[in-house]
Order: C-alpha cells, then sequence, then structure tokens
C-alpha cells in the first residue's frame, strides 16, 4: 500500500520539480536579457541612445494623439548647434516617423542637444502645422537623459582665468599704449 502512495506522489513532485525548473530557466533569461540591453544601450553613443529611446516615445505619442501621424506630409528639422546637425545627420533616416504623399500635415522637429553637469540629453520639440490652413494643429516637447559625458577635454578643462587675474593682463594693463603715427 505504502509504494503504491509514493508512485502517485513522484509525478507531482515531478511535474512541480520542472515548472520550478522551467519558471527559474524564464526568470534567468529576463535577467540577463536585461541586462544585456542595458550594457548595449551605456556602450552605444548619445544619437544611437537618443534614436532608441525617441523610437519607444513615439510609438507611445502615436498611441495618445494617432490622428495625424498616418497624415504627414513632410517632415522639417531644426538643428542650430553643430552637434544638434551631427546628431540629425545620424538618426534621421532611422526614425520610425512614416510620411505620406497625399498627407494634411508637415511635422516640425527642433532637436536640442544639452550638457549639464556632465550629463548629456536632448530635448525634442514637435509641431505638427495642417499644411491647408497654417496653423499649429498640435505641439510637444520631450527631455531624454542620455547619462554620463565622458569626455577628458570638456570635464578636465581648468577653469578660465578672469582678465584681472591673469599676470599678462595686468602687465598689459599697467603699461601705457603707444599711439600710431599717421
Amino acid at each position: 500500500m505504502q509504494s503504491s502512495l509514493d508512485e502517485g506522489k513522484r509525478p507531482l513532485a515531478r511535474i512541480f520539480r520542472y515548472t520550478l525548473t522551467a519558471i527559474m530557466i524564464i526568470g534567468l533569461g529576463m535577467t540577463i536579457h536585461s541586462l544585456y540591453s542595458y550594457w548595449v544601450f551605456e556602450q552605444s553613443s548619445f544619437p544611437d541612445r537618443l534614436l532608441h529611446l525617441w523610437s519607444r516615445d513615439l510609438e507611445a505619442q502615436r498611441r495618445q494623439v494617432p490622428e495625424f501621424w498616418s497624415q504627414l506630409k513632410e517632415v522639417k528639422w531644426s538643428a542650430g548647434t553643430k552637434r544638434a546637425k551631427e546628431w540629425k545627420e545620424k538618426i534621421a533616416h532611422r526614425l520610425p516617423i512614416k510620411t505620406n504623399a497625399s498627407g494634411k500635415y508637415t511635422l516640425e522637429i527642433i532637436l536640442l542637444p544639452w550638457m549639464d553637469q556632465g550629463q548629456m540629453g536632448a530635448s525634442i520639440q514637435y509641431s505638427v502645422i495642417e499644411l491647408e490652413s497654417g496653423n499649429t494643429v498640435w505641439e510637444s516637447g520631450r527631455t531624454y537623459r542620455l547619462g554620463e559625458f565622458q569626455s577628458p577635454e570638456i570635464l578636465k578643462r581648468p577653469k578660465r582665468k578672469t582678465k584681472e587675474s591673469t599676470p599678462e593682463i595686468q602687465k598689459e594693463r599697467s603699461t601705457p599704449k603707444k599711439e600710431k603715427a599717421s
């Protein structure tokens, strides 16, 4: 009688053991995937980080304000700084924004990279303009933090000296200037 009870419990124990093993393998896989994704993000360039964050954010915005995303006739960019122009060149063609030749709207994008206390980031300003009337129908601004800026030439740059504190400037101010003869 005892042996028939042990045999009945073994399949349940086996099922429990396999289920627990499967859960542990799935959890380990998810942890490895998460750590790998984080590592890849941290190793990528700032424009690539911006593209990653921005692409995910655009999908969320499409769900919130869906009416005009399929009706974009053109996308216009403004990138005023050298860094903004470099970033735009790297990511503009990979951004998941599709245009429609018969669209009714223009999407204007202003890209503003920034650095603050060693942190790199970017602000994106959107304006959707109706082509027929020229009216702005939607505006939004997003800020993305991209991580620490690890540039030795910027972070280790010596502090600027004021004009009064440098010996050359003090000497120059104390000597009288010679006037040129005409």
